[in-house]
């Protein structure tokens, strides 16, 4: 992103963040990166992507990284004893209390860091 000019990081298309063995987000169209801090706007951890962890950062609903996007959370597994029907209806039932779509879940990600849990939000 360090060689983009201001008029490139004011339209970024179909940006992606992602950290290996956590997951991703794909930013759906343009983007507006001037003047982001990525890793203060950005959180990975095991299970867990967090976009604008100080509520106080958030930009409006639409701007910045605060708007529609794919989330893939990798290393997602169901418990011992969960059948694979329960464990996606659970995955399904928590991604509705997210407010978000689920897309799917895929139980052998490419870069072998376990199942990808994939969903749409609206805005974070």
């Amino acid at each position: 992103l360090h060689h983009l000019t201001e008029e490139e990081l004011a339209r970024v298309e179909n940006f992606v963040i992602g950290c290996r063995g956590c997951g991703k987000i794909s930013f759906v169209g343009a983007t507006d990166l001037r003047g982001l801090q990525l890793d203060d706007a950005v959180v990975f951890s095991d299970g867990e992507i967090v976009v604008y962890p100080d509520e106080r950062a958030k930009p409006d609903v639409g701007c910045a990284l605060n708007k529609p996007a794919i989330v893939d959370l990798h290393g997602i597994s169901a418990e011992v004893n969960e059948s694979h029907e329960d464990f996606l209806k659970r995955l399904e039932r928590h991604t509705q209390a997210l407010g978000a779509t689920f897309l799917g879940y895929d139980e052998d990600a490419q870069d072998g860091s376990g199942g990808v849990w994939s969903f749409r939000v609206e805005h974070f």
